[in-house]
């Protein structure tokens, strides 16, 4: 069944993401500076992998200010682009009349977006 399927295969995107937040969740304890029993300890240095750093340092040395100027200007950007991309498509699917059920996937994708940075 078609129906059956596709909400098959969102429950395993939805599970997959939950799980990639929580596995970014969880390496933000390994930066705390506390010292860990074993097993816990190797599981954050085992899930030190998932945690993205987006600091330029490696790149462009730059100051503090100028760190987070870069990142509230990365913030508006995506928003941006996410609104951009939200518009462009009720425009192509002639949506315009119910714009706010498909809002909904707008502010879910820029909730993810801000959690993510």
């Amino acid at each position: 069944d078609g129906a059956t399927q596709g909400k098959s295969g969102l429950l395993i995107w939805l599970s997959l993401s939950q799980m990639f937040v929580l596995f970014q969740q969880l390496s933000v304890l390994s930066q705390i500076e506390v010292r860990w029993p074993p097993p816990l300890s190797d599981l954050l240095s085992l899930l030190m992998v998932v945690n993205f750093d987006l600091s330029s340092d490696c790149i462009v040395p730059l100051s503090p200010l100028a760190r987070f100027a870069a990142r509230v200007m990365l913030v508006v950007g995506m928003f941006t682009q996410l609104l951009l991309i939200h518009f462009i498509v009720v425009a192509i699917k002639g949506h315009w009349r119910i714009w706010r059920v498909r809002a909904t996937s707008l502010w879910g994708s820029m909730g993810t977006t801000f959690m993510a940075l």
